[in-house]
């Protein structure tokens, strides 16, 4: 099976992304993947930059049989899992789901910020539709693309039939927002177990913070 695992980011987030890809290129390289960080043009100003993982997915997922995005304040923990583990050739499309707890008019966002996809002419059409989103609430959302894709994934039949849905902790430990702790707290290392298989260190925690705990983490990644 020929596998890619993708990243994307700019200048904002250029310290962190140093750290981030080099533990996904040297998990790539383990297991014979492609890691590919792709550097191809995003200048649409209306929205944040998260926007920019799907055209970044559809430029390269063509040329593999599967595709993991990673967002580059992500690693990989069991750096032993292959990604085989978690592939379900019955699908297009294989995310986790991310409860709210308020962040959005939807109680759950289909969460984009590590998963695995396969071209299909659907799945390629829904992302064209993301692309093209001109809704000004969807566009200011604080789960930025993911809104308008759960939007979209509760209205067609066609995308929920090509959708694995995992629980969020299948695929990856994550501080959360909607944590009951404060925010941004130094407990949120505690959240990661051994042989959880990824850990998101997303925002809006505090940038100097969550590069700490990247690179403490990556360095605990070393040893599996």
């Amino acid at each position: 099976m020929k596998v890619a695992i993708i990243t994307k980011y700019n200048d904002a987030y250029k310290d962190m992304a140093e750290i981030t890809s080099e533990n996904k290129k040297r998990y790539a390289e383990r297991h014979g993947y492609t890691f590919i960080e792709d550097n191809g043009p995003y200048d649409k100003t209306d929205r944040s930059y998260n926007w920019a993982k799907l055209p970044a997915i559809q430029r390269h997922v063509k040329d593999f049989d599967w595709v993991m995005w990673s967002d580059c304040d992500s690693i990989i923990m069991d750096q032993s899992k292959r990604l085989e583990e978690l592939i379900d050739a019955r699908y297009g499309l294989i995310a986790s789901l991310f409860f709210m707890g308020g962040a959005s008019k939807f109680d759950y966002t289909i969460h984009l910020g590590n998963f695995f996809v396969k071209f299909t002419k659907e799945i390629d059409r829904v992302f064209n539709v993301v692309n093209n989103c001109s809704d000004p609430q969807m566009l200011s959302s604080r789960m930025h693309e993911e809104e308008y894709f759960t939007h979209i994934y509760r209205k067609s039949q066609k995308l929920r039939k090509q959708t694995k849905l995992l629980k969020l902790e299948k695929l990856m430990a994550s501080p959360s927002l909607w944590e009951k702790r404060p925010y941004g707290s130094k407990d949120d290392i505690k959240i990661y177990k051994p042989g959880d298989f990824i850990f998101h260190c997303q925002g809006p925690m505090d940038y100097d913070l969550r590069v700490s705990l990247l690179k403490q983490f990556n360095e605990k990644s070393k040893e599996t």
